[in-house]
């Protein structure tokens, strides 16, 4: 099985004891045959007479490109629908997104949240293989945030590069692929790694190589004004 869809297989075997809901099943399953214009084009339409219906925004959530967007997508489900068979998928969904993006506070927030609200929940398993990574690199974040920024290094030459901006992840390759493309266009470096996080793979979007935080905090502006999207500097030898 593509591993890619690890987490599509949890949701479909979860929800089998749910008829409340409309049944999404066969559209998750189009989504591991990577059809995904073709499930956004029915959601769509599905959503104009279910506009209530949280097992179609969870799939609309998951077929949305920018992953800000998405994310935003899963945390409305969850606070509107918490009953939902998918509210622990969803935020499961939100504290990988932060894990992969290196937020890491963020994600133990919705790690801690989803334990509280959803004990019996099989994703707890999966995001549990992340927290002993977790904690250390949640140490080494606030240790980051301390360091002055007149103590970082100067670069030696123009191609001693030392930073990356984030400007993406995302759990399905054709959306990285698609943002990759349109920066691409803006004569942007751009690299796809992958992470993989509790037994899902999310395709993270790297755009650029800079000697300094400096010239990578001025692209990160010029990303945002063209793109509206706001991305994230991180070190590239993190990226490694």
């Amino acid at each position: 099985m593509n591993r890619i869809y690890f987490v599509l297989l949890i949701i479909i075997i979860s929800s089998v004891s749910f008829a409340q809901e409309y049944n999404i099943i066969p559209l998750l399953k189009q989504l591991e045959q990577g059809e995904i214009l073709s499930v956004k084009k029915e959601v769509q339409r599905l959503l104009i007479r279910n506009a209530g219906d949280p097992s179609l925004h969870f799939i609309d959530a998951l077929v949305t490109e920018n992953g800000e967007n998405a994310v935003k997508k899963f945390i409305n489900l969850t606070d509107n629908y918490p009953q939902s068979k998918y509210a622990d998928a969803a935020i499961f969904r939100v504290y990988s997104y932060y894990y992969a993006i290196g937020s890491y506070q963020t994600a133990t927030k919705y790690f801690e949240r989803l334990k509280s609200d959803y004990p019996n929940s099989p994703y707890i398993k999966s995001a549990s293989q992340n927290v002993s990574l977790l904690v250390d690199e949640q140490a080494n974040e606030m240790e980051d945030e301390v360091i002055p920024k007149e103590n970082i290094p100067a670069a030696k030459n123009t191609k001693d590069y030392k930073f990356t901006i984030q400007t993406g992840a995302f759990s399905i390759a054709a959306n990285a692929e698609s943002l990759k493309r349109d920066l691409e266009k803006s004569d942007f470096f751009v690299q796809i790694k992958e992470k993989n996080i509790g037994g899902t793979i999310f395709y993270i979007v790297l755009t650029g190589r800079f000697s300094s935080e400096e010239e990578a905090r001025a692209n990160l502006k010029q990303i945002f004004e063209k793109f509206k999207i706001s991305g994230r500097i991180v070190p590239l030898e993190d990226q490694k």
